[in-house]
């Protein structure tokens, strides 16, 4: 993406998740937008011809980082949710599983700042472990990483989120982290392969309104 979004990454947030191309006013002034959901709980919105950040907004609960630097990109880490010492535990959000990994998000070109993802609302306590081996193909963690629900009873949710205001529209909790990605048809009709899927129109209804079909 061409951001230091994780610098000295201490949370397994690797950001490999989608990019999603679209036009964008940001600010009075159209722009040809990039826009990313991060692993580490940030949307980023950038301007695609010259890499300018024109937002990074907090799509879950986030409590790692304060906020991202506009001028830098680099996240304004905050340090007792920075697993540092060795035997140390450490309370961060979201977990290493990220507020969203590899499911893709959904876009109407219709409405471009309104994006409609599915999210995993997960917690996550961090004790990192001394360097024990390199042994080549085996597993490189060397931390005791304990995951649980932001929320009991919620360790998902599929949400209508504004890049540009940083603003949930809707969201539908479940119970399940949710893992399938989002499609929008051109039917104005977005569905997602959730624990039981759920479809409903794309437009800014409340969660109450949008269904649920098997």
């Amino acid at each position: 993406m061409g951001l230091p979004d994780d610098p000295f990454d201490q949370w397994d947030y690797d950001g490999i998740n989608e990019v999603v191309l679209v036009d964008l006013e940001v600010d009075g002034k159209m722009h040809k937008s990039l826009v990313h959901f991060d692993r580490n709980g940030f949307a980023y919105v950038l301007d695609r011809t010259d890499g300018t950040l024109l937002r990074a907004n907090k799509y879950v609960t986030v409590n790692w980082a304060e906020k991202v630097d506009m001028k830098t990109g680099r996240p304004v880490k905050v340090p007792e949710h920075s697993p540092l010492k060795v035997g140390g535990n450490t309370q961060a959000c979201p977990s290493a599983m990220g507020g969203k990994d590899q499911q893709p998000v959904a876009v109407d070109p219709n409405d471009p700042a309104n994006f409609y993802v599915p999210t995993n609302n997960w917690c996550m306590e961090d004790e990192p472990q001394a360097r024990s081996h390199t042994q080549q193909g085996t597993v490189y963690v060397f931390a005791n990483v304990y995951m649980y629900p932001e929320k009991p009873g919620v360790t998902g949710k599929f949400k209508k989120f504004n890049v540009v205001t940083g603003k949930t529209e809707w969201e539908i909790p479940d119970q399940y982290p949710n893992w399938g990605g989002a499609l929008v048809t051109a039917a104005v009709s977005l569905s997602t392969a959730a624990s039981a899927a759920i479809s409903a129109p794309s437009t800014a209804l409340p969660a109450r309104s949008c269904g649920r079909a098997s």
